[in-house]
């Protein structure tokens, strides 16, 4: 123990843990790293690969495994996106973090190009 200014008896105090990078499952198999604080800035590249697992994730959610990649809506999973996973859309972008989370679920279902 030790003692306050005030010469009472203070409690010790155990050191707070580190914190560390947090594991979390993505579908079946997959995993990604991410903050366990809320509100802070992730690396744009787990970002990226979490978001891209989380496009089938989304898919297979939205009963969506059997239609064809070109009735996929960017709208639903991004709406779908920022209710279930919105920590995964802070991290810096040079142009928009919606401008790389589109072209990221295009290219994860072959869209790129075709809109």
């Amino acid at each position: 123990m030790r003692q306050s200014p005030a010469g009472c008896r203070a409690e010790t105090t155990k050191p707070r843990p580190k914190l560390t990078h947090a594991t979390i499952k993505l579908g079946a198999t997959e995993e990604a790293s991410h903050y366990p604080n809320k509100g802070a800035l992730m690396q744009k590249s787990q970002s990226e690969s979490a978001i891209r697992r989380l496009c089938h994730d989304w898919r297979r959610a939205s009963g969506l495994t059997d239609a064809p990649a070109a009735r996929l809506s960017f709208i639903d999973f991004m709406s779908w996106l920022q209710s279930h996973h919105p920590d995964y859309l802070k991290f810096r972008s040079s142009i928009s973090v919606r401008y790389d989370v589109e072209l990221w679920f295009d290219q994860e279902f072959s869209l790129a190009g075709q809109k």
